[in-house]
């Protein structure tokens, strides 16, 4: 091989490793110093009133143009109701400032760009005052009675009657119940200080006192009763003939499906010298209830029966009970027509007898 062959070779070499070291550091200028600062910029809004009163505490936040949702940065206005926003990245942004009082004002096409501070007044006006009243019905949670034009002092569910600790399972046993009701030395029953004469006792809505004495007769087992109502003011004006409360009753009517129940069947053993002498007391009640023509004709039938015996002091066994005995029978007919009315008919039947009962 010459040497001019060589010389030839040699300075190939040495210009293909120029351009490699060229191109080299080329791609190395090319490439983005991380360190470097990211292009941002700043912007300041002045937040007043009408009356160019600066407001401090307006909360200021910038969104991003096509998403409302995503809050970009936020800043509070100080005692001269500037707000700054620092390092914002360039771009077009939407600005919403709320102060409390004030009407809430978003404005969009705020634009910020690289290395320049840019200056946006914004002026709130007062919020209007506004009231708004919700009127709602009563519930019936605590009865299915309507309430009607008066509000009932006393409300009384036939689930919440079956729990009361009641010496026996009727209406007028569970009245004293209620605030302002009260029995009398005599057994009568006084709302408001008012006697049983100057009460009223409504059943579906019909008078069911006694027409001849005006006394509460007619004592229903809670097990036929859907929900009492217990009025006591003297403003209730639609029930009338009253001048110390009205007592309002729904009984209970037929379901869609047939349904009984058994109740206090449990008797209280009587005891004397260690052996089993009878029954000291009992009240079992029955009730059955359901359709006898499917979405026309419904029954609802409730028995009961009471028997007390209790003991006098003094005297000698057998003779020193006072026995009373008391059967209730009370049925009702439901009849739903085609246009959606009803018709009921209700049937009671109440007998009570006694023994010994001047004994003490």
């Amino acid at each position: 091989m010459s040497s001019r062959t060589v010389k030839l070779i040699l300075i190939s070499l040495g210009t293909a490793l120029l351009c490699f070291i060229g191109l080299a550091l080329d791609g190395s200028a090319a490439q983005v110093d991380p360190a470097a600062p990211t292009p941002a910029g700043s912007l300041r809004v002045i937040v007043t009133d009408a009356q160019q009163h600066s407001l401090r505490g307006a909360l200021c936040s910038l969104l991003r143009e096509n998403e409302s949702r995503t809050i970009v940065a936020t800043a509070s206005t100080d005692d001269h109701g500037v707000a700054v926003f620092v390092s914002i990245r360039p771009g077009s942004y939407v600005l919403r400032v709320a102060s409390k009082g004030f009407e809430t004002i978003t404005k969009g096409d705020v634009v910020v760009k690289d290395g320049a501070a840019a200056d946006i007044k914004v002026v709130l006006s007062v919020a209007q005052v506004t009231e708004s009243v919700t009127v709602e019905s009563l519930s019936e949670t605590a009865t299915n009675v309507e309430a009607g034009a008066s509000t009932a002092t006393g409300n009384l569910q036939r689930q919440a009657m079956q729990r009361l600790p009641l010496a026996t399972a009727r209406i007028d046993e569970a009245l004293p119940l209620i605030p302002g009701v009260v029995r009398s030395s005599t057994g009568e029953i006084s709302m408001k200080g008012a006697s049983e004469q100057q009460n009223a006792l409504l059943v579906n809505g019909l008078n069911a006192a006694d027409p001849a004495s005006g006394n509460f007769r007619l004592n229903l087992p809670v097990d036929s009763v859907e929900a009492v109502q217990v009025f006591q003011h003297p403003y209730t004006a639609e029930y009338g003939q009253f001048t110390g409360g009205v007592t309002r009753i729904e009984t209970r009517r037929g379901g869609d499906h047939w349904h009984w129940e058994f109740n206090d069947f449990f008797p209280d053993i009587r005891f004397k010298g260690g052996h089993i002498v009878g029954i000291a007391e009992d009240t079992p009640r029955l009730n059955f209830n359901g359709p006898l023509i499917k979405n026309r004709l419904f029954l609802s039938q409730s028995l009961s029966y009471v028997i007390a015996k209790t003991p006098v002091r003094g005297l000698t066994f057998p003779g020193n009970e006072t026995k009373t005995e008391s059967q209730s029978h009370f049925s009702q007919i439901d009849l739903v027509f085609g246009s959606g009315s009803a018709d009921d008919s209700v049937f009671a039947h109440l007998r009570r007898e006694g023994d010994c009962l001047a004994l003490n």
